[in-house]
């Protein structure tokens, strides 16, 4: 009877193992598409400050996010 319980609690920890594996590498595919989204919302957001022409002056020259105001 031993013998069926440690097989039973080997399948039971490979399971256990596998599902974690898959929850890591779903958790990676996430994190690539948030910084692929964040990448876009910079482009995005730096596409609007020029054409709203607030890419430019500010002070000395530095541009300015004026995005909170």
């Amino acid at each position: 009877m031993d013998i069926v319980i440690e097989t039973l609690f080997s399948i039971l920890v490979a399971i256990v193992l596998g599902m974690i594996y898959r929850l890591m590498v779903w958790l990676s595919r996430i994190e690539k598409q948030v910084v692929e989204l964040r990448t876009e919302i910079k482009w995005i957001k730096a596409y609007i400050l020029k054409i709203n022409g607030n890419n430019q002056g500010g002070k000395n020259g530095v541009a300015t996010d004026n995005s909170n105001v």
